[in-house]
């Protein structure tokens, strides 16, 4: 088969040994997952050549794709460098080199959902939710088709977290938690209070992002006095480590649905033995970079998400329900 023209651009994929066409194929996520992952440095086809169009990270060898262009001007760009981070796509003004505004998409790690907007650099300054439906190989390159817009659909923005705002829109939900979980009774802890776990809304794959953690950011400080022991552990319910310097926070206020449901992460739940995702961090085109959660088995629909919190054991604020089940586990 007569190689297609991206081996002439510095770079070598899928499309490389399928033959060129004008035919769209209906997406599913899967064979563009694979295509990106196929993406690899090539030498090129003449000795003379010095242009290329992808930009790839190494140290002393190969480690992954940061961009992929054809020379129609379509681009990939790499949103964050995490595993779950997605994906900037669009056509280039061929003069500039930007993205063209309101033609931009924001392609979530499930390569299906999208959100199409205007981005300035990394930041979206407005955009609404949609779907790659279909794509096809051109120029070497994925090129991609995407659902009309819904009239009056939600309007996303890029929220800058404080100490005490935590979202633009608390209830807005965001576009692949809607596609992959719900909250309801828990399962496994009949006890907990009603719509207080987290439950998979579809078969979610091993090693799949799930669902995004954010809240207020809080600098890393000492606990506030004079609190009960009571108050401290409600205080710390839904306080997650970030880095050595803050943690993200759904204070109590926040802690309902009904108040907040822009990210559900902080509605998961602890368990020893039955733990089938994990904390991970992630860059969000709305909540900037953040804390997710990613499967670390397949999940079945309805199967309640379970992480183990990792709690110090010997840590003076840790939960006593946390000790009490840890001593349970271990005695038994």
């Amino acid at each position: 088969i007569a190689p297609c023209l991206s081996i002439n651009n510095g770079y070598f994929s899928m499309c490389d040994v399928v033959p060129e066409s004008t035919k769209w194929i209906r997406n599913n996520g899967k064979i563009l997952e694979s295509w990106i992952s196929s993406v690899i440095p090539s030498s090129g086809s003449s000795q003379n050549e010095t242009f290329t169009l992808a930009g790839f990270e190494s140290n002393d060898r190969f480690s992954k794709v940061l961009e992929i262009m054809s020379l129609y001007g379509v681009l990939w760009q790499k949103y964050g460098d995490g595993i779950h981070d997605g994906w900037l796509y669009g056509i280039t003004d061929l003069k500039t080199g930007e993205f063209i505004k309101k033609k931009t998409y924001y392609i979530y790690p499930n390569y299906m959902t999208a959100i199409q907007g205007t981005f300035r650099g990394d930041m979206l300054r407005g955009g609404k939710e949609t779907k790659a439906t279909y794509f096809r190989c051109r120029g070497g390159i994925m090129e991609l088709k995407f659902a009309k817009l819904k009239k009056n659909s939600t309007l996303y923005k890029y929220t800058k977290r404080t100490e005490s705002f935590i979202s633009r829109h608390p209830t807005q939900r965001d576009p692949l938690e809607m596609r992959n979980v719900y909250i309801g009774s828990s399962p496994t802890f009949p006890n907990i209070a009603h719509q207080d776990a987290l439950l998979a809304k579809r078969n979610i794959p091993a090693h799949s992002l799930i669902v995004y953690y954010s809240g207020t950011w809080k600098e890393t400080r000492g606990m506030p006095n004079n609190m009960t022991r009571d108050d401290l552990e409600s205080y710390l319910k839904n306080l997650i480590k970030f880095n050595s310097t803050h943690h993200i926070d759904v204070d109590v206020e926040n802690s309902d649905i009904k108040v907040y449901r822009a990210t559900l992460g902080h509605k998961v739940n602890h368990h020893f033995v039955g733990v089938n995702a994990k904390f991970c961090k992630v860059k969000h085109p709305v909540y900037g970079t953040i804390r997710c959660l990613e499967s670390i088995k397949p999940i079945w629909r309805h199967d309640e998400i379970l992480v183990n919190y990792s709690y110090d054991i010997e840590h003076p604020f840790t939960p006593r329900w946390y000790k009490d089940l840890y001593y349970q586990k271990n005695q038994g």
